[in-house]
């Protein structure tokens, strides 16, 4: 096979894939893998990883327990909005059980602030839609879902300025 090859067979995706969705819905999600690839690249950066000689991962958790006593949900209107929703309708997430794929609620855990848990469900929206459990697209729940996570996301750029200074104008 030969790179033409290949780019036949991308550009025959992409007719069947990407433009079944609508020019907004495409652009939303890639808005949001931007975002949400920029943040953790922008959390590792500045400090906020675990990892070792085989593997790295953004510390989430650690971020989480860092800002979540300064962030103030209801400090504009949109951000309560897109933090409110996510409390009343938090996605799912996809387990295996009993050799299938299946949905499983998303519960706050013992030991997680509101705060954590909303960043935690932020980033189960990420792996749903990255891992392909967003297939086959819900326009109005997904589109939802992103939106608002992108707003809390943003948010929270507002409590580091290292991280922000990294996230807007870092080009490594």
């Amino acid at each position: 096979m030969n790179n033409l090859d290949t780019t036949i067979r991308y550009q025959d995706l992409q007719h069947q894939y990407f433009y079944q969705l609508e020019p907004n819905d495409a652009a939303l999600i890639f808005d949001f893998f931007i975002v949400f690839s920029r943040f953790e690249f922008a959390l590792k950066r500045v400090g906020y990883f675990t990892g070792d000689e085989t593997r790295i991962k953004p510390n989430w958790d650690e971020f989480c327990k860092n800002i979540k006593d300064r962030f103030d949900k209801a400090r504009t209107p949109e951000l309560q909005k897109a933090y409110e929703y996510y409390l009343t309708y938090p996605p799912k997430k996809q387990i295996a059980k009993n050799n299938k794929v299946v949905w499983k609620k998303n519960v706050q855990g013992e030991n997680e602030t509101e705060f954590e848990w909303i960043i935690r469900s932020i980033r189960i929206v990420r792996n749903n839609l990255f891992h392909g459990g967003k297939f086959p697209y819900d326009q109005i729940r997904d589109n939802t879902l992103l939106f608002h996570g992108l707003v809390i996301l943003h948010e929270c750029l507002n409590f580091d300025e290292n991280l922000m200074s990294i996230f807007y104008y870092d080009p490594l």
